[in-house]
């Protein structure tokens, strides 16, 4: 048989022993050990049941030793096959290691987990490599390989547990820089290329971006939409910003510097969020449907009902009742906007809409 061959029947005696007692796992991994790594129980290579002296009184057996000649080689401690991993199993199976003076350590459950035992190290700090009971997986193919008498190394193994502690660290720093900040931005260097940078902007400002684990949209499926959907929800202040009279009055302030062509929409924005913590993205949202509703034309991106009550009532104080249709004109046109994608109304911005049309009527 191929170590591939091996390891798949190893995965199906797994699967086919998962609520079998640990006396009968016992007996299956003495027989696995004896006709898949090739170690001879007739000379005492798979040793089982060995009682370790601790102290002067207290005794403790361990699960399987295997041996080469009169030499140990690696320890094997088993649990029931459908038993999760927990510190207390990790614990047992150190104390072994520590006894016998040994390095390599196997621990088998729901689970392989093999151990490079370093002296002197803390216990909780151990490296440990993690192997599923999958067909095919090449870490189970490698664990056949590397644990079998005729080629068992233990510096094979220990670089086979460093990689896999090194494949982990480099998970967990792509995960980190995976942010909807640098999709954002890959998008906008994508799109620049092909349709300007103003017009990158614009399209990629308009949509949420939301990284997600996958196990996540398994549980919570109505989180997959808003990858995809412009965004639709209302743009609260950033995490952290309070909404307050002072705060609005600082982005309506930059924003009126951008309509009067003093500032550039990025370097306002700049400029709030400096001056009240709020992130850029969302300071270009409020000055967009700030420039919008000065133009009574649409606008994509939403903000909440306060912000928007604000706007709309200060734009009819400093600009007068022209100003003012203009600015419930866009609304309207957002209003529309946000319900053609299906999801439902903006029913605050249809309030303020058919408050400000019954205000004319009268």
């Amino acid at each position: 048989m191929t170590a591939n061959e091996r390891w798949n029947k190893i995965v199906q005696l797994h699967n086919d022993t998962r609520n079998k007692p640990e006396a009968d796992i016992q007996v299956l991994w003495e027989q696995i050990f004896t006709d898949f790594f090739g170690y001879k129980r007739l000379l005492g290579e798979v040793d089982n049941h060995r009682q370790i002296q601790i102290g002067s009184s207290e005794r403790v057996i361990t699960d399987i030793i295997i041996k080469s000649g009169e030499a140990d080689l690696f320890v094997v401690e088993l649990k029931r096959h459908n038993a999760a991993f927990d510190s207390s199993m990790e614990r047992q199976l150190i104390s072994y290691l520590k006894q016998l003076q040994l390095n390599i350590g196997v621990l088998i459950c729901d689970k392989i987990y093999i151990y490079n035992f370093v002296f002197g190290k803390p216990d909780n700090e151990q490296d440990k490599a993690k192997i599923d009971f999958t067909p095919d997986n090449p870490d189970g193919v490698r664990f056949v390989k590397m644990f079998v008498k005729d080629s068992f190394c233990q510096l094979y193994i220990q670089g086979f547990i460093n990689e896999k502690i090194k494949a982990i660290e480099n998970a967990t720093m792509m995960r980190r820089e995976l942010t909807a900040e640098l999709v954002a931005k890959l998008l906008k260097a994508h799109f620049t290329e092909s349709y300007g940078e103003e017009a990158a902007i614009e399209l990629v400002e308009d949509f949420d971006i939301l990284i997600v684990p996958k196990i996540i949209l398994e549980t919570e499926p109505e989180l997959a939409q808003t990858n995809i959907t412009p965004q639709a929800r209302p743009e609260e202040m950033s995490e952290g910003v309070k909404f307050t009279a002072e705060t609005m009055e600082i982005i309506y302030s930059f924003a009126q510097k951008v309509h009067s062509g003093n500032l550039t929409s990025t370097e306002a924005s700049r400029e709030i969020s400096s001056k009240t913590g709020m992130n850029t993205a969302s300071a270009k949202a409020y000055i967009r449907a700030f420039q919008a509703m000065m133009q009574g034309i649409e606008y994509k991106r939403a903000i909440n009902e306060r912000s928007t009550r604000f706007l709309v009532s200060q734009i009819r104080a400093d600009y007068g009742e022209e100003a003012y249709r203009n600015a419930i004109d866009a609304l309207y046109k957002h209003a529309k906007y946000y319900a053609s994608f299906g999801q439902g109304n903006l029913r605050y911005v249809e309030r303020i809409v058919d408050e400000a049309n019954a205000g004319q009527e009268h």
